[in-house]
């Protein structure tokens, strides 16, 4: 608009030989010239800072990340507006001299795993838009961006068995005390890894009572298992990738929800042995974060379930849950001789 009018003038000073509209364009040219100057100074002045609180974040929910900016220049108000490829234009305006304004804005990644947040672009505009001037905020960091998982609400049935001092007995009054007893889950074969379907089974084998297991070790293990998640398509690995921490994410939220202490079990192939964690709590879910981001996106390995079975006592554990990047669930249970009850391998 403003260069239009600038246009205007010398077109009217060239044509009608008006000394106004000659003595208007060249002011006008002055101006710009000044405003740009200025900007130029002001934006050496302008601080622009990009934090946020917490580390990891669902790809669903948006990132919440916090633009804080502070004029420290001579001009009393700017416009700053901020632009980073993974968020909306953001406008700042009326800033006044040594003050800041600070507004949260979401960020949406299109995948999963780390998103480094850099090249922020910042334009300050003159006094109604006369001039603009754009420079990259020199800043950088990183997040770890998770693919949205969906808790499963434990399935819970009529119990038949109940805990006491004597152990396991047989519940004949058909009292429903759902704060006590833990079905085992299973899923459907053929089911995706996004419909992921529980269901209580009523054998007595296949209960397992919350405060019996919190007693011991315990008696659930979860294993992640990429022996043949190993291709050359970084695409597909990617996808591969995003599919398996929305099934194994949804398995471990479902029994962390459900107070089911468990062993988490992966395969490191940099130190090339067998790693097993307890998660009790969420607390220690959360700081296995990267850890799985890193292992579904880039990892692969040997045969965890193997391994497992091979180097570990299974006398601890009731269910065995191992999982691969094929996503297709199948229910197998073990002989006699072995002592876990119930084994669920997806392969």
């Amino acid at each position: 608009m403003y260069g239009c009018l600038l246009l205007l003038f010398g077109y009217l000073a060239w044509m009608y030989h008006s000394k106004a509209a000659a003595f208007l364009a060249i002011a006008g040219v002055f101006l710009y010239l000044l405003m740009k100057i200025l900007l130029l100074i002001q934006e050496k002045r302008v601080d622009v800072r990009l934090s946020t609180d917490q580390p990891v974040f669902t790809k669903n929910e948006g990132i919440p990340v916090d633009i804080a900016v502070r004029n420290q220049g001579i001009l009393p108000v700017c416009r700053a507006v901020i632009k980073e490829k993974h968020m909306k234009k953001q406008h700042f305006t009326e800033i006044d001299r040594g003050k800041s304004m600070t507004q949260t804005v979401k960020v949406w990644p299109k995948r999963c795993g780390y998103l480094v947040i850099e090249r922020v672009k910042m334009r300050l505009e003159g006094f109604a838009g006369i001039a603009k001037t754009t420079r990259y905020v020199p800043q950088k960091f990183q997040v770890l961006v998770l693919p949205e998982y969906s808790i499963h609400p434990v399935v819970y049935e009529k119990p038949l068995f109940t805990f006491d001092d004597n152990g396991i007995t047989e519940d004949e009054s058909g009292a429903e005390t759902p704060g006590e007893i833990l079905g085992v889950r299973e899923y459907r074969a053929g089911d995706s890894a996004k419909r992921i379907h529980w269901k209580a089974t009523l054998r007595a084998g296949d209960y397992m009572v919350r405060d019996y297991m919190r007693l011991k070790a315990p008696k659930t293990a979860v294993i992640i298992d990429l022996k043949a998640a190993d291709t050359g398509l970084s695409n597909l690995r990617e996808r591969i990738g995003e599919d398996m921490l929305s099934a194994v994410f949804s398995i471990i939220h479902s029994l962390e929800a459900a107070g089911c202490p468990f062993w988490l079990i992966w395969y490191d192939a940099d130190r090339l042995n067998l790693f097993r964690r307890q998660i009790a709590s969420e607390k220690d879910l959360i700081g296995l974060y990267p850890l799985l981001v890193d292992l579904m996106l880039y990892g692969s390995g040997p045969d965890a379930a193997d391994l497992y079975r091979r180097d570990y006592s299974m006398d601890q554990v009731k269910t065995l849950l191992s999982i691969d990047h094929h996503l297709k669930y199948r229910m197998d249970r073990y002989e006699e001789e072995f002592n876990p009850k119930t084994v669920i391998y997806c392969h």
